[in-house]
């Protein structure tokens, strides 16, 4: 059974899907560094996976990391000429790209706090 599987765009192995045993692992980890803040008093919060960019923009992300840059916009799908050829959707497929993902978990705690 393959640990990991990887798989991305134009076949380049970019994104990576965990098997169990990695996923364990993961789970694991994650337990264990979870109790050490719960021990110490933290609490736990739930981040969405995509902020909007205004929200990113406050921490330099476009500027400090743009190799790390990803974002999301919806999809004008209401021709033919806006659907999927080769794996990618073409220009003016995508509207305006208003949502980002974060590349480092503290954003969404320092949003959270913001103002507090």
């Amino acid at each position: 059974m393959t640990a990991t599987r990887l798989t991305g765009s134009d076949g380049e192995p970019a994104l990576a899907i965990l098997g169990p045993q990695a996923t364990a692992l993961v789970k694991e980890l994650d337990r264990i560094f979870t109790g050490w803040g719960l021990a110490d008093g933290a609490e736990e919060i739930s981040a969405p996976p995509l902020f909007p960019v205004t929200d990113l923009e406050k921490f330099d992300v476009y500027t400090n990391f743009p190799h790390l840059a990803w974002v999301a916009g919806s999809l004008e799908l209401t021709d033919d000429r806006f659907k999927p050829v080769a794996g990618k959707f073409g220009p003016g497929a995508v509207t305006e790209a208003r949502y980002g993902l974060p590349h480092a978990t503290c954003y969404g705690a320092y949003l959270f706090h913001e103002g507090g």
